[in-house]
């Protein structure tokens, strides 16, 4: 395994299990998750890291701690007639995953909603030597959530922060 490879055996357990079963010999320091699924919620993340906090010690640090997803309208006629080929409605009320090459950006992109992973029991003291920084996992050509018959595409994007 990679651990035994890193020469991590005495610093890290990979513990594989349903976390809502799971009982904890001991707090965490850090929780890392990737559970965000292509739009930050469709993968049960919110429900199921909020109980997880109950794993971490009280400055413990959650990876991510909080995210971002944004949605915004384009219109991309490669996709309109892929989808339009397949002659039924259901398949312009359909999430799509794919990236984006010829897109028109209609409008500039709109928070739809974010959800934060911090303990809010205590006050969490300053972490030193924790570098601080947002990554953009998914930028807005990437992906498109949705489309219909008006030829309007909802690309989104989740920007996570540690």
């Amino acid at each position: 395994s990679l651990i035994k490879l890193e020469g991590w055996e005495s610093m890290v357990t990979i513990i594989s299990s349903d976390m809502r079963c799971w009982d904890a010999p001991e707090k965490a320091d850090i929780l890392v998750s990737e559970l965000l699924g292509s739009f930050g919620d469709n993968e049960l993340s919110p429900e199921c890291l909020d109980g997880a906090q109950r794993f971490l010690k009280p400055d413990g640090i959650s990876i991510p701690s909080s995210y971002t997803s944004f949605i915004q309208p384009v219109t991309a006629s490669k996709l309109h007639n892929d989808i339009k080929a397949h002659k039924d409605i259901a398949h312009f009320e359909t999430a799509y995953v794919v990236k984006l090459h010829r897109v028109a950006r209609l409008a500039p992109p709109q928070e739809v909603f974010s959800l934060s992973h911090i303990q809010t029991s205590h006050q969490r003291p300053p972490t030193k030597g924790i570098p601080s920084y947002s990554l953009n996992y998914h930028k807005t050509q990437d992906h498109a959530l949705c489309t219909d018959s008006l030829d309007i595409l909802m690309p989104y994007y989740i920007k996570m922060s540690i």
